[in-house]
Parts: structure tokens; C-alpha cells; sequence
């Protein structure tokens, strides 16, 4: 009987550490898949904020395509014209941040 008991004891044993590596592989697992989680996350922030650059971008070049198409219709005397106000407004900022 003795021999019978410290036989359950070991099994005892045996199963309780058994029992705390299941838990501790549990736990590993569930915070991979946390970190995994937050990682995909983080991913998706970033290619959300890329595609919304694009979107920007996109935008630009359109307006600028759009410009140097007005450009190319105004002919050569507008071109000239918008030039000398773009130097204009260049000299009228240089003085704006002499004043400030």
C-alpha cells in the first residue's frame, strides 16, 4: 500500500508540474498572439497613413496637371504674367518675414 501511495504521489506531482507547463505555454501562446495582434495593427496604422499620402499626393499632381494644362491653353503671354506675380508674391513674403 505504501508502494500504492507514493505512486498516486508521483502522479500527483507529476500531473500538477504537467498542468503548470500547460499554463505557462498557454500564457506564452496568448501573448504572441497579442504581440502579433499589436503588430498587425501598427502594420495597418502605417499603410493606412501611406495610402492617405498617396491619396494626397495623387491629388497634387493632379491640380498640378491641371495647371500646366490652364498653362499650356493661357499661351505664352499668361505664363509670363503669372511668373512676374509669382516673383511679386515671393518679394512680398521676403518682406513679410522682415517685418515679423
Amino acid at each position: 500500500e505504501e508502494d500504492l501511495d507514493a505512486e498516486r504521489h508521483e502522479r500527483a506531482l507529476a500531473e500538477v508540474a504537467w498542468q503548470r507547463e500547460l499554463s505557462l505555454a498557454q500564457q506564452a501562446v496568448s501573448d504572441a498572439q497579442a504581440e502579433a495582434a499589436q503588430r498587425i495593427a501598427d502594420a495597418d496604422s502605417r499603410a493606412n497613413a501611406a495610402m492617405e499620402e498617396a491619396s494626397r499626393v495623387r491629388r497634387l499632381l493632379s491640380a498640378g496637371v491641371r495647371d500646366l494644362e490652364a498653362l499650356s491653353a493661357a499661351g505664352p503671354e499668361a505664363t509670363a504674367g503669372l511668373r512676374a506675380r509669382d516673383r511679386a508674391s515671393l518679394t512680398l513674403g521676403e518682406l513679410a518675414a522682415l517685418r515679423a
